[in-house]
């Protein structure tokens, strides 16, 4: 069996962006802050304790993330320091991190050849492109589905 790596998308996935008050205008004005302190968009002890059960089967963790749209390069950086950031404070166990310019296409941000990756998503249109039939495959992540859900789907499907 070929090794399953599965990718986050952060905003609107992983983290409350959308949630938290004046994200837009924080992100335009290129202010420091409108990513660090973001809320989880999951339990934190179930999340985890999911990740670890797929951690045991074999499953391997990264993300996949947009800079804001229109940023600077200066600001670009600012975004990826404060993703990694929450990212180290509530999922330490993700392996590859990557935040990039906004609107590329995902699969571009990623050096993993000729494995299963899965990339979970709540954009549609970039799971769309995502997707090439093969290895890399997609989830569509919904306030009711939502990512807890699918990984408790990913795992049921390891185990079977």
């Amino acid at each position: 069996m070929k090794k399953l790596v599965i990718y986050f998308d952060m905003d609107g996935t992983i983290a409350d962006l959308y949630g938290s008050k004046n994200w837009l205008q924080t992100i335009q004005e290129e202010k420091s802050g409108a990513y660090e302190f973001l809320n989880p968009m999951f339990e934190i002890q179930e999340f985890n304790n999911i990740c670890t059960q797929l951690i045991k089967n074999g499953v391997h963790f990264g993300v996949i993330s947009w800079g804001s749209k229109n940023s600077s390069d200066k600001f670009l950086q600012t975004v990826r320091n404060e993703k990694i950031k929450w990212l180290r404070k509530y999922l330490p166990f993700i392996e590859d991190i990557n935040v990039v310019h906004y609107g590329i296409p995902k699969q571009t941000a990623i050096k993993t050849i000729g494995e299963n990756i899965l990339l979970i998503d709540d954009n549609q249109e970039v799971i769309n492109t995502w997707e090439n039939g093969k290895e890399r495959k997609g989830v569509h992540i919904t306030q009711q589905y939502t990512v807890t859900n699918a990984l408790y789907d990913i795992l049921k499907n390891l185990e079977v």
